[in-house]
């Protein structure tokens, strides 16, 4: 046995108190949680929507002791997020110094002064998904900050705490729980562990990968994910809850409609050709994805203003030979980023070196911004016609500012930076990245989507803004509209998979799964 796997193994959690001295109204879950985050210094809260993770997220810096404590949220809810402090520090004992920020500040410049000049001997991530990504400024500036003051503490909160892997809060964990982390906090056992658990590893597991995590399986008696869950829900520090905020139902309607030609076309040469519509040269199997929503929607971007020719002709040279290499799954080459870095230290097929040859000297100039191309706007309309005329006022979910653009003044639109209308007595258009989490939308109880979600997680977090605790309806329902002919077969089957993952590794019901899917 390892000595990381020995340390998971050996963790501790000792008995929940109810001694907070916080008073009364308190959810069982929610003493739960501060009982724990004050044990263990720290704490990852994985609950899912309506079980109270706001006032969670206030106290945990009461029950820390803190000084100075910073609550991360998302810039959709800062203001919601500051409102609702106002209302409950009449109710419980919030400290003083606790300030709310929005996790895009970290990204800036002003972030970083932030830090410096707050100091905090705490921080809370309330949505703390919006973390998940090692490589984005954000949380990279976060780790920075914790290097530099390892006395400062971390507690996170989400109810989709992982999509596919556990490197999406191997780094929370560490950062919460220390020593007392339920995740490897060496590369070769989170690695290993890695390969044994998620949904997409970058390699098949081996036989030392089984036998680095054996001590767990044969511990709790369980295939390798369902044992983790054990581990994680038991350890120090951790609150995994395993019910659902809302018991009503929950229905998923799929709403048929036809392509146009010009969809069809577009379609064809982007699954022969992998090209756009202005032929662009698309490279990974995630551009793909993107442009065939777009696509389906009935639009995609180009570029405007166009890059130089130079640039052009080296990038569809780079992506025709990158997308070959990547084709024959290279070991541990299965992004476009690892094989650029595989060819910028010379490794990799003659043919691949050579088009990094022609890459490498522009590949510098920067992407300019994109523009929507409209093929057709029957889809648009089909969408607001469904919203406007559904029997309850409904929720009209975008994937992007160019399809609120496109509904105009026929809805009203909510992107981002904007605060939706959350009563429920009209209908409304609303940007999914900027309102898809945290929401309390309740109001509403009927959704609908061109297409499906892109992600079990993304799906889990915005039937939740409806499917929640305060809901009144006996049904929530998602209308998704799909194209005739070409369906969300595989969309479905990938949400499937993501969504027996995130059960098997949290214990939490998903909504993909406890719903009724009429067809």
């Amino acid at each position: 046995m390892s000595k990381e796997t020995a340390r998971i193994v050996a963790i501790t959690r000792p008995p929940d108190s109810d001694d907070l001295g916080l008073g009364d109204g308190l959810r069982p879950v929610q003493v739960q949680a501060l009982s724990r985050i004050k044990h263990a210094g720290g704490g990852i809260v994985a609950a899912g929507v309506g079980h109270g993770k706001f006032l969670i997220s206030i106290l945990a810096p009461t029950v820390l002791k803190s000084e100075r404590a910073l609550l991360l949220v998302p810039p959709p809810l800062l203001q919601q997020t500051k409102d609702e402090l106002a209302k409950w520090r009449k109710v419980y004992p919030v400290i003083d110094g606790l300030t709310v920020a929005a996790y895009s500040t970290l990204s800036t410049m002003q972030g970083r002064r932030m830090l410096l000049d707050l100091q905090p001997d705490l921080i809370v991530a309330d949505e703390a998904h919006a973390l998940r990504r090692l490589e984005s400024a954000r949380t990279k500036r976060l780790i920075e900050y914790f290097k530099t003051n390892p006395a400062a503490r971390f507690v996170a909160l989400s109810g989709t705490m992982t999509a596919r892997s556990l490197k999406d809060f191997s780094h929370l964990s560490e950062l919460a729980l220390r020593h007392l982390s339920p995740v490897p906090r060496t590369f070769r056992s989170l690695r290993s562990w890695s390969r044994c658990v998620d949904v997409r590893p970058d390699e098949p597991p081996t036989a030392a990968d089984y036998r680095d995590i054996k001590p767990l399986t044969e511990r709790y008696q369980k295939k390798a994910r369902a044992a983790f869950r054990e581990r994680f829900s038991t350890a120090a520090g951790v609150v995994a809850t395993t019910s659902q905020g809302y018991e009503g139902s929950l229905v998923f309607a799929s709403v048929e409609y036809d392509l146009a030609p010009v969809q069809q076309k577009a379609l064809d040469d982007l699954e022969a050709l992998w090209r756009t519509p202005d032929g662009r040269d698309l490279c990974t199997a995630a551009e793909i994805a993107r442009t065939r929503r777009q696509i389906l929607t009935g639009y995609y971007t180009r570029w405007s203003p166009m890059p130089p020719a130079e640039w052009l002709a080296a990038r569809s040279i780079w992506s025709k030979a990158a997308r070959e290499y990547l084709s024959r799954n290279q070991r541990g080459l299965d992004s476009l980023g690892l094989v650029a870095k595989a060819a910028e230290r010379g490794i990799g097929s003659p043919a691949l070196l050579a088009a990094w040859e022609v890459w490498e000297p522009v590949k510098g100039y920067p992407e300019p911004p994109t523009i929507a191309v409209w093929l057709t706007g029957h889809v648009i309309d089909l969408a607001v016609e469904l919203t406007k005329s559904n029997e309850r006022p409904a929720l009209l979910w975008s994937e992007s500012p160019h399809i609120l653009e496109a509904i105009g003044d026929r809805l009203p639109c909510y992107g981002g930076g904007m605060e939706p209308d959350a009563s429920g007595e009209a209908s409304i258009a609303l940007s999914r990245r900027a309102h898809g989490t945290g929401r309390n939308l309740q109001a509403f109880a009927d959704n609908i989507t061109i297409g499906l979600p892109p992600s079990g997680a993304v799906f889990e977090q915005l039937i939740g803004r409806t499917h929640r605790t305060g809901q009144t309806a006996d049904v929530v329902r998602l209308y998704y509209m799909a194209a005739r002919g070409v369906g969300v077969k595989q969309e479905k089957a990938s949400l499937k998979r993501d969504a027996k993952y995130i059960e098997t590794m949290t214990g939490q019901p998903t909504k993909f799964n406890s719903g009724n899917w009429l067809n």
